[in-house]
Protein backbone atom coordinates (compact mmCIF):
# COMPACT_ATOMS: atom_id res chain seq x y z
CA UNK A 1 0.00 0.00 0.00
CA UNK A 2 3.08 1.99 -0.34
CA UNK A 3 4.90 3.44 -2.97
CA UNK A 4 8.83 2.00 -3.39
CA UNK A 5 9.48 5.10 -5.02
CA UNK A 6 8.42 7.23 -1.99
CA UNK A 7 10.49 4.80 -0.60
CA UNK A 8 13.64 5.16 -2.63
CA UNK A 9 12.60 9.01 -2.38
CA UNK A 10 13.03 9.04 1.47
CA UNK A 11 9.64 9.72 2.04
CA UNK A 12 8.11 6.85 3.32
CA UNK A 13 9.54 3.29 5.39
CA UNK A 14 9.40 0.71 3.45
CA UNK A 15 11.68 -1.92 5.70
CA UNK A 16 11.21 -2.68 9.95
CA UNK A 17 14.40 -4.16 11.75
CA UNK A 18 12.93 -7.19 13.25
CA UNK A 19 14.68 -6.87 16.57
CA UNK A 20 14.33 -3.12 17.72
CA UNK A 21 11.20 -2.13 15.24
CA UNK A 22 13.09 1.09 13.66
CA UNK A 23 11.72 1.77 10.08
CA UNK A 24 13.90 2.69 7.66
CA UNK A 25 13.42 4.20 3.97
CA UNK A 26 15.40 2.06 2.17
CA UNK A 27 16.82 -1.37 2.22
CA UNK A 28 20.35 -0.51 2.22
CA UNK A 29 19.57 2.06 5.52
CA UNK A 30 18.60 -1.33 6.96
CA UNK A 31 21.23 -3.12 6.22
CA UNK A 32 23.92 -0.32 7.28
CA UNK A 33 21.74 -0.40 10.55
CA UNK A 34 21.87 -4.20 10.83
CA UNK A 35 25.33 -4.27 10.54
CA UNK A 36 26.07 -2.31 13.46
CA UNK A 37 23.55 -3.14 15.59
CA UNK A 38 22.88 -6.53 15.47
CA UNK A 39 25.94 -8.26 13.25
CA UNK A 40 25.23 -12.08 14.87
CA UNK A 41 21.78 -12.42 13.85
CA UNK A 42 20.51 -12.92 10.68
CA UNK A 43 18.92 -10.20 8.92
CA UNK A 44 14.99 -10.36 8.52
CA UNK A 45 13.45 -7.86 6.44
CA UNK A 46 9.68 -7.50 7.10
CA UNK A 47 7.75 -3.89 5.72
CA UNK A 48 6.21 -1.87 8.19
CA UNK A 49 2.58 -2.72 9.46
CA UNK A 50 0.27 -1.36 7.01
CA UNK A 51 -3.85 -0.90 7.22
CA UNK A 52 -5.61 -4.24 6.50
CA UNK A 53 -5.77 -5.36 2.86
CA UNK A 54 -8.87 -7.25 3.40
CA UNK A 55 -10.81 -3.81 4.58
CA UNK A 56 -9.36 -1.69 1.62
CA UNK A 57 -10.07 -4.12 -0.97
CA UNK A 58 -14.03 -4.34 0.59
CA UNK A 59 -13.90 -0.87 0.27
CA UNK A 60 -12.52 -0.39 -3.14
CA UNK A 61 -15.03 -2.59 -4.59
CA UNK A 62 -18.26 -1.60 -2.63
CA UNK A 63 -18.03 1.70 -3.41
CA UNK A 64 -17.26 1.35 -7.44
CA UNK A 65 -14.31 2.64 -6.65
CA UNK A 66 -10.96 3.36 -9.29
CA UNK A 67 -7.44 4.57 -9.11
CA UNK A 68 -7.03 7.76 -11.68
CA UNK A 69 -3.04 8.10 -13.03
CA UNK A 70 -2.34 11.00 -15.16
CA UNK A 71 1.43 11.13 -16.74
CA UNK A 72 2.46 14.66 -18.01
CA UNK A 73 5.79 15.55 -19.84
CA UNK A 74 7.18 17.92 -22.28
CA UNK A 75 8.15 16.77 -25.56
CA UNK A 76 11.58 17.41 -26.16
CA UNK A 77 11.22 17.81 -29.72
CA UNK A 78 8.38 19.82 -30.29
CA UNK A 79 8.10 21.03 -26.21
CA UNK A 80 4.65 20.17 -26.68
CA UNK A 81 2.82 18.76 -23.15
CA UNK A 82 2.34 15.44 -23.62
CA UNK A 83 -0.42 14.12 -21.27
CA UNK A 84 -1.32 9.79 -20.60
CA UNK A 85 -3.96 8.91 -18.46
CA UNK A 86 -5.11 5.35 -17.33
CA UNK A 87 -7.46 4.24 -14.66
CA UNK A 88 -7.64 1.34 -12.52
CA UNK A 89 -10.94 0.22 -11.59
CA UNK A 90 -11.73 -2.05 -8.89
CA UNK A 91 -14.21 -5.10 -9.79
CA UNK A 92 -17.63 -4.68 -8.49
CA UNK A 93 -18.27 -8.25 -7.35
CA UNK A 94 -15.12 -8.44 -5.00
CA UNK A 95 -13.00 -11.07 -7.07
CA UNK A 96 -9.81 -9.35 -6.98
CA UNK A 97 -7.86 -12.89 -8.23
CA UNK A 98 -9.28 -12.08 -11.51
CA UNK A 99 -7.49 -10.02 -13.13
CA UNK A 100 -10.61 -9.54 -16.13
CA UNK A 101 -12.50 -7.95 -13.63
CA UNK A 102 -9.72 -5.85 -11.71
CA UNK A 103 -6.97 -3.78 -12.71
CA UNK A 104 -5.46 -4.15 -9.20
CA UNK A 105 -2.56 -6.33 -8.36
CA UNK A 106 -1.93 -6.65 -4.84
CA UNK A 107 1.22 -7.71 -3.42
CA UNK A 108 2.99 -6.89 -7.04
CA UNK A 109 5.58 -4.10 -7.63
CA UNK A 110 6.76 -3.30 -11.44
CA UNK A 111 9.53 -5.10 -12.22
CA UNK A 112 12.59 -2.48 -12.51
CA UNK A 113 13.14 -1.63 -16.05
CA UNK A 114 15.05 1.34 -15.86
CA UNK A 115 19.07 0.87 -15.47
CA UNK A 116 22.51 3.09 -16.55
CA UNK A 117 24.51 1.34 -19.52
CA UNK A 118 28.13 1.57 -19.45
CA UNK A 119 28.35 4.65 -20.89
CA UNK A 120 26.07 6.65 -17.55
CA UNK A 121 23.33 6.66 -19.71
CA UNK A 122 19.73 5.68 -18.84
CA UNK A 123 18.62 2.33 -20.32
CA UNK A 124 15.02 1.34 -20.56
CA UNK A 125 14.12 -2.75 -20.73
CA UNK A 126 10.83 -2.63 -22.69
CA UNK A 127 10.47 -6.07 -22.91
CA UNK A 128 10.29 -5.68 -18.78
CA UNK A 129 8.26 -2.69 -18.89
CA UNK A 130 4.89 -4.29 -17.91
CA UNK A 131 6.14 -7.24 -15.86
CA UNK A 132 5.27 -7.63 -12.38
CA UNK A 133 7.20 -8.70 -8.93
CA UNK A 134 4.75 -10.44 -6.52
CA UNK A 135 6.10 -9.56 -2.83
CA UNK A 136 4.18 -11.90 -0.66
CA UNK A 137 6.93 -13.86 -0.72
CA UNK A 138 5.76 -16.52 -3.98
CA UNK A 139 7.02 -16.04 -7.55
CA UNK A 140 7.62 -13.51 -10.44
CA UNK A 141 4.91 -13.09 -13.02
CA UNK A 142 4.49 -11.66 -15.94
CA UNK A 143 2.40 -8.89 -17.48
CA UNK A 144 -1.35 -8.63 -16.47
CA UNK A 145 -3.38 -9.11 -19.53
CA UNK A 146 -4.65 -6.19 -21.44
CA UNK A 147 -7.00 -4.47 -19.67
CA UNK A 148 -10.47 -4.35 -20.50
CA UNK A 149 -11.26 -0.79 -20.34
CA UNK A 150 -9.43 2.11 -19.62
Amino acid sequence: LQRASDGEAGQRSTQRCAYSGQDFETLSGLETHHARNHPRKPLICTPPPTRDPEIIRAFLSAWHHEIVCVVEGIDAITSHTVRGLHSYKAPSDGTWENLKTSDIVWDGIFRRCVSRGEDGACVVDFDAFHDLVDVSGETSVGPPPAASHS
